[in-house]
């Protein structure tokens, strides 16, 4: 309900501030005494166009500020949806600056006209000579229904599973098109993936291909400059090796003239050891250096199709194909993980869509259930307002759609007369009975939880006479 009311810059009122009671509140006054200029502003907070004209001084801002008491189990599933922070005391504001533009705060959030209509006109009914109390409004037949059958709960419960039901059904309809739209996708990053598995890439190959064709390619010059060399080493008669064994032989008979002799030839025998060792080590090389046509067309193949893979994924090197092939195992275990996704959703959709069913199926029972009370109960009211003959029946129809409310549509069906067939009310009630009809609503209004603060301006337009 409706607790403070704060009014500033508006109008002829330059700041107000207004505490509303429990209970029955009148506001008094002559005609032009400002009463409708607190409804005016009070209209502003229910999102009602602004008017800059409203405005009392155009350097300022006109702030109009209202606090509510909001019951948990029926606001609460609003605020969720509209991404608002829920308070049990809760503050609309809404304010004008001085170039006419307008914005609108629920509990310091921005929110648009919209929203906030939405939300206000569950919180307050102005009942004026110009409003017909929403009554052509099925989604407010319906609220009142609920309201009148304590619904409160019901409707809560029912409302949660339906969001979990719309969040996992929207959840499932995304993944499925993903899946559709990376279908074809899947199958080719399989094929170049199974491609690289195929090649068996090694970190360092590529390198060491490049290396042993460049030593084919020019393995007639090693091969004889390494000849040559192993000649000078080791050729009978002048190499390396034969004058150093000579050397050696030498120093070993000179030793019994002087120690140094001897530390020479064992210095002569070291290097001769060494180069013979490298002798050796350079004839391995050398019959290794035999070229072998087919090792080389191999190596050329194996190269060729390196290269082809690195052409084909724009990279440079085998160790950047194996980490697109890493890439590529990665994203086909996601594409796999999506289908095995839809699966579970389809299943958890299977049975959140039961519940579903179930509790909107309660809702349809309870409301069903009030339906013969509520009709009694708005005739009798009608009866008291000089319409004794009046008829009024509420009809409650299953559909095949499911919202926030279940998958019920209500209608108001009216007839004013005795034996006169019952009719939609927004086609067949005039304007005096359309005015008895909402005051009759009202009354039960009153005391339902829907609408909390209900505020009547001109009470008797349309009802006149002894009414």
């Amino acid at each position: 309900m409706l607790q403070h009311l704060s009014i500033r810059n508006y109008a002829l009122i330059d700041r107000l501030e207004l505490d509303w009671p429990n209970g029955f509140t009148v506001v008094t006054g002559e005609t032009g005494a400002g009463k409708s200029i607190i409804l005016g502003a009070l209209s502003l907070i229910l999102g009602k166009r602004a008017d800059l004209k409203s405005v009392r001084n155009t350097d300022e801002k006109c702030i109009v500020e209202g606090t509510f008491k909001l019951n948990i189990a029926e606001y609460e599933p609003f605020f969720k949806d509209n991404d608002l922070d829920f308070d049990e005391i809760s503050i609309i504001h809404r304010e004008i600056s001085p170039s006419g533009k307008s914005r609108s705060f629920i509990n310091d959030t921005p929110v648009t006209l919209d929203i906030l209509e939405e939300l206000t006109q569950r919180l307050i009914d102005v009942h004026s000579q110009h409003q017909n109390l929403l009554l052509n409004n099925t989604s407010f037949q319906l609220q009142l229904l609920d309201s009148f059958a304590d619904n409160g709960e019901l409707k809560s419960r029912y409302a949660n599973i339906f969001n979990q039901y719309r969040g996992i059904k929207k959840e499932l309809e995304n993944l499925i098109h993903l899946s559709e739209n990376e279908s074809g996708d899947s199958d080719y990053l399989q094929f170049l993936f199974n491609e690289m598995e195929e090649t068996h890439l090694k970190a360092g190959e590529q390198e060491e291909i490049e290396e042993k064709l460049r030593l084919a390619e020019s393995a007639g010059d090693v091969q004889s400059g390494l000849g040559k060399s192993v000649a000078l080493l080791d050729n009978d008669g002048s190499s390396v090796l034969s004058a150093l064994k000579h050397a050696e032989s030498i120093l070993s008979g000179l030793r019994k003239f002087d120690v140094v002799f001897g530390e020479w030839q064992e210095r002569v025998e070291s290097c001769r050891i060494e180069l013979d060792d490298l002798r050796l080590t350079m004839e391995e090389r050398l019959s290794e250096l035999d070229a072998d046509p087919e090792e080389i067309t191999r190596l050329d193949s194996r190269l060729s199709q390196l290269l082809t893979l690195q052409k084909k994924h724009q990279v440079q090197t085998v160790e950047e194909l194996l980490e697109r092939k890493q890439e590529l195992e990665q994203k086909i275990l996601e594409l796999s993980d999506t289908e095995e996704k839809i699966t579970e959703l389809r299943k958890e959709e299977e049975k959140i869509s039961a519940d579903m069913h179930a509790a909107s199926a309660q809702l349809h029972e309870s409301r069903i259930r009030v339906v013969p009370q509520l009709q009694s109960e708005i005739e009798a009211l009608l009866g008291g307002l000089n319409m004794a003959d009046a008829a009024f029946e509420i009809a409650v129809l299953s559909t095949e759609e499911y919202t926030t409310s279940g998958n019920d549509k209500v209608e108001f069906r009216f007839s004013a007369n005795r034996g006169q067939g019952l009719s939609p009310l927004s086609k067949v009630a005039s304007g005096g009975e359309l005015s008895r009809v909402m005051l009759a609503l009202k009354a039960i209004l009153a005391r339902t939880r829907n609408l909390p603060s209900i505020i009547f301006d001109e009470i008797d337009s349309g009802v006149s006479g002894e009414t």
